[in-house]
This record gives structure tokens, sequence and C-alpha cells, in this order.
């Protein structure tokens, strides 16, 4: 008699495999917060961007905008395809197009932005034109001195898409409703 298998057998466990076929759809924010998280240290938090419209109604304002939020979308595939630096490239553009815009300060001051507060928009700006040369440029401004190399990451792109997308949301939803 075989004591340990239970039943007087010679097996003591056994193993046999079902298998259902399902299509099983999972978002990815709840793949990011549910199923991701337990297999890996890193949280993540989703913010969803709306694109930004193309304007039409503001005519100082839409051609320079327009190029911007084309030169975003250029953006947009390279950040797809992990290419950073030249996702940051792609983004030089935006903020040579929105630096030191008087139209996008009477936007603001039509909706009512204070005089501080349009000093901060124009601030983002500048220092994202600034820091964007500093993955592409090897050489300062004067062209006598060699920088290190920086290579961009995934969270350097990120940062810079993500604040030119924001601006450009901000600037074509508010021409949009002022029109």
């Amino acid at each position: 008699m075989w004591v340990l298998s239970g039943d007087g057998g010679r097996k003591f466990m056994e193993r046999e495999t079902l298998r259902h076929g399902a299509t099983v759809t999972i978002s990815s924010g709840d793949w990011l917060h549910d199923y991701s998280s337990p297999w890996r240290t890193t949280q993540y938090l989703v913010v969803e961007l709306p694109q930004p419209e193309f304007l039409t109604s503001a005519p100082n304002l839409e051609q320079r905008v327009n190029a911007a939020i084309e030169a975003a979308k250029a953006s947009t595939d390279n950040i797809a395809k992990g290419e950073w630096n030249d996702a940051l490239q792609d983004l030089r553009p935006v903020w040579e197009l929105l630096r030191k815009q008087s139209d996008i300060t009477d936007l603001l001051q039509r909706d009512g932005y204070t005089a501080d507060a349009i000093t901060a928009v124009e601030a983002i700006v500048q220092q994202q034109f600034t820091l964007a040369p500093k993955f592409l440029h090897r050489t300062d401004p004067s062209g006598k001195r060699i920088n290190p190399e920086i290579r961009a990451s995934k969270e350097d792109a990120l940062v810079c898409y993500t604040c030119a997308m924001s601006l450009l949301n901000l600037i074509s939803r508010k021409s949009a409703r002022l029109r």
C-alpha cells in the first residue's frame, strides 16, 4: 500500500493544466497602477494632456503657435521611439516660437493673468529655451568653451515634452475661448 498517495496509488501529487482562451483588455492607466507596480519599484502618475488645437482666429499668434504645435508633434514621434535627444531637438522650435511674444502676453492679460503670472509663464519658456541646448550643443553660446556631452534620458525628454504640450494647450485653449 502506498501511504503517501492518499488513494493507494503510486502518485503522491498530480498536476493538470487547464487552458482558457479569452481576450482581456487592460487600459494603460489600470496597467500602470494595478498590474505593473508590483513588479517594479517605480510608481507612475498618468497625466493626460489634450493635444493642442491649431489656431485659426488669432492672426498675429496663429502662424507661430501652429508652427510650434507641428514641432511638438514631431517630438511626439521621437518620444514614442525612445529617441530622447531627437525629441529635445524637435522641441527647440517650440521655445523659439513662444519666447518673448507680445501676442502671448496680450492673450494672457485678456484672460486675467496678472503681470507676475505672465512673467512666470515667460520664465518657463525662457528656462526651457536655455535647457534644451544643453543636450544638443557641445559649445557654449560664445562658441569658445567646449561643454561635456550630455545624453538625454527619458526623464529629460519628458520634462521638456510635457512642459511644451502644457504651454501649447494653455495658449490654444485660451485663444479659442477668448475669440
